[in-house]
């Protein structure tokens, strides 16, 4: 009896290839109706000589504070783990995508004009959003360190003061581990459309710093944002308002 001639499997007409997406997709939307990484761009600027540029490395690091929180030596990885262009880069820069690169772009960023940088984002915000700058909410809270920290003293550094990490009283109830002040000011949320608030202005200061003495620094800063005569403050736990504190004049 002659054997049975078996027929070719046919040929699968679909192929399933899946890809991690995570909430990159939103994020990048926001990225780019802001038009963050042209303004890291003009802030940071990049030559020829950089295998990946000074913009896009920063933006791998934001990306990666919102969906990962990896350490530097660890973004190769994160940025191999989700779909091709998810992290703002190319294909062919991923590879250069070392902990090197990533240091110097923060290089960069610590020589750059942080402060104009963070207020053309606040007002990008304000112009693509409608978010109104009329009535801002102060707010302090202490970052805890874990170690020594003895080179964080405030030295100059390339002609700028690194930030102060000392002993204070700690908002976390740790007065065993140094720490730093970080100063916010957010829009008031009633008065956007967004459903939510927006930070303005941000400041790192040393433990022991009063939040009484930044309050004049913090009233020009977000006068600059908004570029108004007058700005409300709400300020924290005594929800009081003022226009301008004392020593703030306003033109």
């Amino acid at each position: 009896m002659a054997p049975t001639q078996q027929s070719p499997p046919q040929r699968a007409r679909f192929s399933l290839h899946s890809e991690r997406l995570g909430p990159l997709p939103l994020v990048n939307h926001f990225v780019d109706r802001v038009g963050l990484e042209e303004l890291l761009d003009r802030y940071v600027p990049s030559d020829a000589r950089c295998t990946v540029p000074h913009a896009r490395a920063l933006g791998v690091l934001l990306r990666s504070i919102i969906v990962e929180r990896e350490p530097i030596y660890r973004q190769q990885e994160s940025v191999h783990g989700f779909a091709s262009g998810m992290f703002g880069i190319r294909p062919q820069e991923m590879e250069c995508l070392s902990d090197d690169r990533l240091g110097r772009a923060l290089d960069h960023l610590f020589d750059a004009d942080r402060a104009g940088l963070l207020t053309e984002v606040a007002l990008a915000v304000g112009s693509r959003f409608g978010v109104r700058f009329d009535e801002f909410h102060n707010d302090a809270t202490s970052v805890s360190f874990c170690g020594s920290y003895r080179a964080a003293s405030g030295r100059k550094i390339r002609g700028r003061s690194a930030p102060v990490i000392t002993y204070g009283h700690s908002k976390a109830h740790r007065p065993d581990l140094k720490q730093l002040l970080l100063f916010l000011t957010m829009s008031a949320t009633a008065t956007s459309p967004l459903p939510f608030a927006v930070p303005t202005a941000m400041r790192a200061s040393r433990a022991a710093t009063s939040k009484r003495g930044t309050r004049c620094g913090r009233w020009r800063a977000a006068r600059t944002s908004c570029m108004w005569r007058t700005v409300n403050f709400v300020r924290d736990k005594t929800c009081r308002r003022s226009s301008a504190p004392a020593g703030a004049s306003s033109p």
